[in-house]
């Protein structure tokens, strides 16, 4: 028996501390998708003993092809130096109008998960996190390979590098193609890339030749909607709302549906 209580003693002691944020850090970040720059992003934290404050600000502008509008960001967090939060104000504006949004306390703010998930080694580390404009909750975990962590934030695979206990240097997001990349020099771009609003020749340049991208064909037009289908989206504070609402109506006429963010 005294020597089983020793060994829980022992790896009690060994059970790794808890990540908390850096006393201060300050990041900007270039922001690309499909290796074209979009603007920039930036990232401060403050912290005393107990308590920190941190924000978010970025400056985004979309594809020509998008009518390259400007979105901007900024999101103020007070934390405890675990992350939890304490209060939270998010807002945005995009060109067409505005929208603040406040929350008080929760899980960790999901601005500051890849800068707590640093901590990471080999073993895999989660921690409860919270979208700070649509409110939504879910897990952010990471697992250490080097000076890269692999892992994932509210369902989004992300692939980052960073020291311990700091900022990520870099946070690629394969499925968006998108990439953050530390530069103290990041700026709006004047002009909006040119990125899904590029025109490509299709078919080869042969008269009448079906177009075709990348010698993939065009997808087939969808198949006429089913009975029954909601015509209309119902009203909602943002579309992740209208959408639930929608598929809440296409299940009460028997039709089965999922939510999907991209």
């Amino acid at each position: 028996m005294i020597a089983l209580a020793i060994l829980a003693a022992g790896a009690l002691a060994a059970a790794p501390e808890p990540p908390t944020l850096p006393a201060r850090a300050d990041r900007r970040y270039r922001v690309e998708l499909g290796g074209e720059p979009l603007g920039f992003a930036a990232l401060a934290i403050a912290c005393r003993p107990e308590r920190c404050t941190a924000t978010w600000e970025s400056a985004l502008r979309a594809p020509a092809g998008a009518g390259g509008r400007v979105l901007m960001r900024r999101i103020a967090v007070e934390v405890r130096r675990g992350g939890e939060a304490i209060g939270v104000r998010a807002w945005q504006e995009d060109g067409r109008g505005e929208r603040e949004v406040e929350a008080g306390p929760g899980p960790i703010p999901a601005s500051l998960a890849e800068t707590l998930l640093s901590a990471a080694g080999p073993e895999r580390l989660c921690l409860p996190v919270r979208e700070e404009a649509s409110g939504r909750t879910g897990r952010a975990c990471a697992r250490r390979d080097g000076e890269w962590l692999e892992g994932e934030v509210l369902g989004v695979r992300e692939r980052f590098r960073a020291r311990p206990g700091e900022p990520p240097e870099e946070v690629r997001i394969p499925g968006q193609r998108a990439r953050f990349l530390a530069d103290p020099e990041a700026r709006l771009p004047a002009r909006a890339p040119r990125l899904f609003g590029a025109a490509v020749r299709g078919g080869g340049g042969r008269p009448g030749a079906a177009a075709r991208f990348c010698g993939i064909a065009p997808e087939p037009p969808p198949p006429p909607a089913p009975p029954g289908i909601p015509a209309d989206f119902p009203e909602g504070k943002d579309c992740q709302e209208k959408t639930a609402r929608w598929l809440a109506a296409a299940a009460a006429a028997g039709l089965e549906g999922r939510h999907v963010v991209g």
